[in-house]
């Protein structure tokens, strides 16, 4: 069973703070961390 990851991202845009909050389980997260992974070296 995937897990459950949560970020809490503070932003600043324009001088006002925004918090962001994303979810998304481990399976896709390892999944585009990959695909990143991938990119970075080419």
């Amino acid at each position: 069973m995937a897990k459950d990851v949560k970020f809490r991202i503070n932003l600043t845009v324009d001088g006002k703070d925004h918090l962001v909050e994303a979810t998304t389980n481990s399976k896709k997260l390892v999944h585009e961390l990959g695909l990143a992974e991938d990119k970075a070296t080419a």
